[in-house]
């Protein structure tokens, strides 16, 4: 929730946040649409505009409905339609994409709505489709994640979970691989999630790419970074801690443990030029490398993520 003031003029319509100063400024020409609705907080005001955008605004009293109505009709020639949210509770309904928003309603009533805009990953499984969201930090509790249903269809050729999921990512603000990976590493065994993963080294997160799961890794999200010998001496581990962490149905990694054996070797070329790699790494990475494998990825992921690796000391348990 953000708190400010809100002033309507025969040009459109102006908030402006209280706390961060940020300007709304709709045009009375871009309005398509004003509903009217009863929320947690009296009444709401919400606006459509004709290239998709939502914007709602709470706090206002029941009595205010009929100045606003006449205001609508006169200078934006709208008609400020009341439709009321649906509060049976049940958990089936359909599912509504319009411009920005997911709304999920019963009947012709919505029961909530979600901003794709707020999507940070969506991932789908047999007859399911689950949002995730970006993290808010100055709420104390947020909405991580969401999971619907989708009942399977006797339509030949339409998959309604990849329908949906289209849907979702069409507008969300999900992480897209633009461009080309800046290196490849391939078949890396993995032990957390457990199975052999190609992992895509992009500018601002790593692309895990696996048979059956997928994640996209953002660099902000990684704390530490580790390189530990396993007690034969034969194979390293390298591990990667990160909060948030990713997730896989209701299992929740806290790190991604890499293993590697210490007699295999690489030889690694950066989708880079020369220059670019100097400016950009300042002489800690170079666009030809070849040493053993676990120093090449420790080397790349210390470059790119910008912490320092944790080895052991000389402590003697």
């Amino acid at each position: 929730q953000n708190d400010g003031r809100l002033r309507l003029s025969r040009q459109g319509v102006i908030f402006k946040n209280s706390k961060t100063g940020k300007v709304d400024n709709i045009q009375a020409s871009e309005l398509a649409e004003g509903v009217w609705r009863r929320v947690a907080l009296g009444h709401g005001l919400k606006l459509l505009t004709k290239n998709g955008h939502v914007y709602k605004y709470d706090g206002f009293r029941e009595s205010e409905f009929d100045k606003l109505s006449d205001f609508f009709k006169a200078h934006y020639r709208l008609e400020l339609a009341e439709k009321d949210l649906c509060v049976k509770g049940w958990n089936w309904g359909t599912v509504r994409f319009g411009g920005q928003l997911l709304s999920f309603d019963i009947g012709e009533q919505p029961v909530f709505e979600i901003p794709l805009s707020n999507v940070s990953q969506c991932t789908t499984g047999k007859n399911e489709v689950t949002l995730e969201f970006h993290q808010n930090d100055d709420a104390e509790v947020s909405l991580m994640e969401v999971r619907f249903y989708v009942p399977p269809t006797q339509e030949d050729g339409v998959d309604p979970v990849e329908a949906f999921a289209q849907n979702v990512l069409s507008k969300a603000d999900v992480i897209q691989a633009t461009g080309d990976a800046i290196c490849i590493f391939r078949e890396l065994q993995c032990l957390t999630p457990r199975g052999r993963y190609d992992i895509r080294i992009y500018p601002t997160f790593l692309h895990l790419h696996g048979k059956t799961f997928d994640y996209k890794i953002p660099y902000t999200t990684v704390l530490r970074l580790f390189l530990l010998p396993h007690k034969d001496q034969r194979q390293m581990f390298f591990v990667i801690s990160l909060d948030p962490p990713i997730k896989q149905g209701q299992t929740r990694y806290h790190f991604l443990i890499l293993l590697f054996s210490k007699d295999e070797d690489i030889s690694l070329t950066l989708n880079m030029n020369e220059e670019e790699v100097e400016k950009r790494f300042e002489g800690r990475l170079t666009k030809n490398m070849s040493g053993s494998l676990y120093e090449m990825v420790s080397r790349v992921m210390k470059a790119l993520v910008n912490r320092k690796i944790t080895v052991p000391g000389n402590f003697q348990g």
